[in-house]
């Protein structure tokens, strides 16, 4: 990996860490906190949280309560569980601070990854670079770098199991493979749901083996395969141990998970509702949809497998009957395909960089980073009613999540910052006092609690930020000409 991926990388990290929250917002997460905890501390898999229907913890073998989602998640925070243990033992605030900043790093390095893989595809430097930073901070990926779900690991290993097939395509090896399957893998080990990939991403594999012959193809599968299968083993096995079936994975009673949805219904909701629609909060992907043609010209067996998988996740997730993916900012199910939603915006960016081009990219690029800045700059649970049907206002651009939260950063932010965990106000035309904004720093000022620290913290990285990006405009600058003929003619 060249210098330009590793300065990419630190900038969006340092962009990421500064603009975090610093406290787990979701329930999900912090159940995954909660099993990462108990592995470390009590070397099992059982949660302290109470049984809640849909919201909470799962009954299990012998009545032991059990987190009902996959274990790659925990397994994930584990690291960060012992380094906090290292410095700041029993520190239950100290935990949650640190972990809440493992989709940060998450985010960032599938920033990291796209560019790599434009790269493969023959982008110039600019270009993936651009597309990488489109995704960083034009897409839903920043406010899920900000709030915790496990959207954000398994989109990235969904792109790592992707990037390294079209290695494989590319440069031949086994290893390539091992890594595709292994990071494939490793998303069913975060979200079950994510096993609909392994057939468009299984037949990418065997296509582009196709021509070496049979003895190459099986040899293909079984590298790529046998990783994959390791891991759909461990699922099958840490369900065998919560609830003695290996096709349990704690989901088979909520309500939420099940396919009640009309098709069309939730299609029309994820494209077009104002309320959770994936073009009204990532405007940039419209790019993507008009590259679609050239990139497919250019790269059609991994276009074709790409437009595969985020067709199955959009139509599996639209039958779903919590399509919206509530409580959450946004079509929350997308996130794990944003990558490669994004992808074919290469396409766009190959055509002749025309005047209205420009401008249009330009626009829905500005339109996009607005709507993240949105997302990342407020908490959006105070928002958020239980009592209220799952979809109910999603057509009512009144109650929709990027209305209220410009109401709030235009009107309301001389009101002050209110802390995160009191949760104050359901009705967001009348309330808005209920929206924080959701910053660690900020929260630290606020409260008094290590102001000096985060201040000097956060301008270091800020100044990091700084020195990143000049240093990624230096690599992109031009090589300097060579001295003409008539001056050295002159000079001599």
């Amino acid at each position: 990996m060249g210098r330009t991926a590793w300065l990419l990388g630190l900038l969006v990290l340092l962009l990421y860490v500064v603009t975090g929250s610093g406290h787990i917002q979701t329930i999900d997460f912090q159940l995954e906190q909660d099993v990462a905890q108990r592995i470390v501390h009590l070397h099992n898999f059982t949660t302290q949280w109470p049984i809640i229907r849909g919201a909470g913890a799962v009954a299990g073998v012998d009545g032991q309560h059990f987190a009902p989602h996959g274990l790659g998640m925990s397994l994930l925070l584990v690291p960060l569980t012992l380094l906090t243990d290292a410095v700041r033992p029993g520190d239950t605030a100290a935990a949650n601070f640190v972990a809440s900043f493992v989709d940060a790093i998450l985010a960032a390095a599938t920033a990291v990854v796209l560019f790599l893989l434009a790269r493969d595809l023959g982008a110039r430097t600019r270009v993936a670079l651009g597309t990488a930073l489109i995704l960083a901070v034009a897409t839903l990926e920043w406010p899920y770098a900000h709030a915790l779900f496990d959207v954000t690991a398994t989109g990235f290993l969904i792109l790592v199991a992707v990037f390294a097939a079209h290695r494989f395509a590319l440069r031949g090896g086994a290893g390539w493979l091992a890594l595709s399957g292994g990071a494939l893998g490793g998303a069913v080990l975060v979200r079950t749901q994510s096993v609909i990939v392994v057939p468009a991403l299984a037949a990418y594999v065997l296509w582009t083996a196709r021509p070496a012959g049979p003895r190459r193809v099986l040899g293909a599968a079984a590298a790529w395969g046998l990783p994959l299968a390791a891991g759909m083993a461990t699922v099958g096995w840490y369900n065998w141990v919560r609830f003695a079936n290996p096709f349990n994975d704690g989901h088979g009673d909520d309500p939420n998970t099940s396919f009640h949805t009309p098709l069309l219904e939730g299609l029309s909701g994820l494209l077009a509702s104002p309320g959770k629609s994936l073009l009204l909060f990532s405007p940039v992907l419209l790019l993507a949809i008009l590259g679609i043609p050239r990139f497919t010209r250019r790269h059609r067996a991994l276009a074709i497998t790409s437009l595969a998988i985020v067709a199955v996740n959009l139509l599996l997730n639209a039958k779903v009957t919590n399509w919206t993916g509530d409580d959450a900012w946004g079509p929350r199910f997308m996130v794990p395909v944003l990558a490669l939603m994004l992808l074919p915006v290469l396409g766009w960016f190959e055509a002749e960089p025309r005047r209205w081009r420009i401008g249009l990219t330009a626009g829905l690029c500005t339109a996009s980073v607005a709507v993240q800045l949105l997302g990342v700059g407020f908490d959006y649970l105070p928002l958020v009613d239980p009592v209220r049907a799952l979809h109910k206002d999603v057509w009512n651009a009144r109650y929709a999540q990027v209305t209220v939260h410009a109401l709030a950063a235009t009107d309301r932010l001389h009101l002050g910052v209110h802390d995160p965990i009191q949760r104050v106000g359901t009705d967001p035309t009348t309330d808005q006092n209920g929206l924080t904004i959701d910053l660690w720093w900020v929260h630290a000022a606020h409260r008094d609690t290590h102001r000096l620290l985060s201040a000097v913290a956060v301008l270091a990285m800020v100044a990091g930020m700084a020195g990143a990006a000049l240093a990624l405009l230096l690599r992109l600058r031009p090589p300097p000409r060579p001295p003409r003929l008539r001056h050295l003619i002159r000079r001599a």
